[in-house]
């Protein structure tokens, strides 16, 4: 698990190190694909290889958003951010989440230790839990990926726990996808302020008739409530052969 087991601090807290190891990597391996729910975006909305995989080869649409506001409405809901595709960066991302409670743990006296190292590894697998999700394997880097992640009950009570005023469990859905029923959850925007996902831009697939694709999005768009000068409609600047 991408070095967890080969952590050090010193001699004297090898038990220590061992036990952090084993229970850790125990914690982890019992997740589930239930756990987490990821929405996939990119930086790049002329990405060539999207609109081939993701845009019926140029057939369909890219919806961009503004990145900031996106981020904001939806914490602490979730957690949006970049992907992380360097083994590396990932190795030195987990070593500093376990370490940091590692040494917590190795500063404890006798007496305390068992009961606070027990909560320190629950601290540390639930910190991991929130951190993998956003690891990808290195080759996919092209991409450019951002995520959306949203936890299941587990990130739910803890919210529930920090603010039980100010969240609220968002509503399950599915969807078929290649004969399966896959399940999802429906965040909404946080705040009243928020009624709107932050659409900034929607480029139209070079394939397609761009006049009528525009007058078609700008429809949609004044029906859900955005107006002609929100969201700016465009045509892709990629040509698939």
């Amino acid at each position: 698990m991408h070095g967890i087991g080969r952590l050090h601090i010193n001699e004297e807290s090898l038990e220590i190190e061992k036990q952090f190891a084993s229970s850790i990597w125990d914690n982890i391996s019992r997740l589930t694909v239930n756990d987490a729910y990821v929405t996939s975006f990119t930086y790049n909305a002329d990405n060539q290889l999207h609109w081939r995989s993701y845009g019926r080869s140029g057939q369909g649409y890219c919806i961009c958003f503004d990145y900031p506001r996106m981020e904001k409405i939806f914490r602490p809901h979730a957690n949006f951010g970049p992907v992380i595709y360097d083994p590396e960066v990932q190795l030195s991302a987990i070593k500093q989440f376990v370490n940091t409670y590692l040494v917590c743990a190795a500063e404890q006296s006798t007496g305390k230790r068992e009961h606070i190292v027990e909560a320190l590894i629950d601290r540390a697998s639930a910190s991991l839990e929130l951190l993998i999700p956003t690891f990808k394997n290195k080759d996919f880097q092209k991409e450019k990926e951002v995520r959306l992640t949203y936890w299941n009950a587990g990130c739910f009570d803890e919210l529930r726990k920090k603010n039980p005023s100010g969240y609220t469990r968002p509503c399950m859905g599915g969807v078929s996808k290649c004969g399966l029923i896959v399940p999802f959850v429906k965040l909404h925007p946080n705040g009243e302020a928020e009624t709107k996902l932050p659409i900034s831009e929607i480029v139209v697939g070079r394939a397609l008739d761009y006049d009528k694709s525009k007058k078609s999005v700008e429809v949609i768009l004044e029906n859900s409530g955005y107006s002609k000068t929100e969201v700016q409609v465009r045509q892709s600047a990629l040509r698939l052969a």
